[in-house]
């Protein structure tokens, strides 16, 4: 059982404007036999129906009342998609600790963002939503992707091993901006999946994009950024395209400058278009700053 009230937890996400749902407790205390019959994650399971709308949506006062009075002793879930981004899960037991450390040895560190420790050993670390993006299991040995359409259990939820779940020191969502997904993390979620119909505008899929954010040689700088910058603004807000685009300068060969970089992206989106079959371009929705 959480050590605060269950509506005192989804009040003070409230007021950060993040929505919550309440999933089921990790001993399953008071759930139907219904529930028990069929719950396959205990701790993780949402108990509200239709709660895929939250992703997008913040539950009322009234619901979080009602919810709270229902099921006290819930676990607490985040849907992921607009209002709290994506989801990088690192699972400590399928090896996700280790890949995510190779893999920042060779690209790089992570921006700094919101990020939680889970209640089994792994990680929670939180990007900008990115329009289009599905769950995604296995994009690297212990590495998982929860977008829109997924949820993650939130701090103070209890794991079914009888930990809880915390947000890392420095990494409160009170504290803390979410950050632009990592170029070199953008790639490998392109390439874990094909999803022509939902990213891509023609039916050559994104393989284009996949080798274009590699970097490439000084001759192709100025072609390339003109066309990743049109391709991510139908998905896209302007900030979130201009940070992906200036580490993407970073791997040309040689650097393409970040300045150049800024005037060409703005270019690009200077000509609004209607999204990529039928997909508007994303918001991601400033960062409200709140308190518990």
């Amino acid at each position: 059982m959480m050590a605060k009230p269950w509506l005192t937890v989804a009040l003070a996400y409230h007021k950060l404007g993040k929505p919550v749902i309440p999933l089921c407790p990790p001993d399953h205390a008071r759930m139907s036999e219904k529930h028990l019959q069929k719950c396959e994650k205990p701790g993780k399971t949402p108990l509200v129906a239709g709660w895929q709308r939250y992703c997008r949506e913040l539950p009322s006062i009234d619901d979080l009342k009602t919810w709270a009075r229902q099921w006290p002793q819930a676990n607490i879930g985040g849907p992921t998609g607009p209002l709290w981004g994506v989801a990088l899960d690192v699972d400590i037991k399928n090896g996700g600790t280790d890949t995510l450390r190779e893999l920042v040895a060779v690209h790089g560190s992570l921006p700094s963002t919101v990020e939680s420790l889970t209640g089994g050993g792994g990680r929670h670390i939180l990007f900008q939503h990115v329009s289009g993006l599905k769950n995604a299991v296995a994009l690297a040995p212990g590495l998982d992707l929860r977008a829109e359409g997924g949820q993650i259990c939130l701090p103070p939820s209890v794991h079914v091993f009888g930990s809880a779940y915390a947000w890392e020191l420095s990494s409160h969502p009170a504290e803390v901006a979410i950050a632009a997904m990592p170029v070199w993390l953008l790639d490998i979620v392109l390439k874990a999946e094909e999803r022509p119909d939902t990213l891509c505008s023609s039916g050559n899929g994104h393989a284009w994009i996949v080798e274009a954010l590699a970097g490439v040689p000084e001759g192709e700088r100025d072609d390339t950024c003109i066309r990743l910058a049109g391709y991510f603004r139908n998905l896209l807000p302007l900030d979130v395209t201009l940070s992906i685009l200036r580490m993407w300068g970073k791997n040309c060969h040689p650097v393409f400058p970040p300045d150049v970089v800024e005037l060409k992206v703005q270019s690009a989106y200077r000509y609004p278009q209607n999204g990529v079959n039928g997909h508007p371009r994303a918001v991601v929705n400033d960062w409200v700053r709140g308190q518990e």
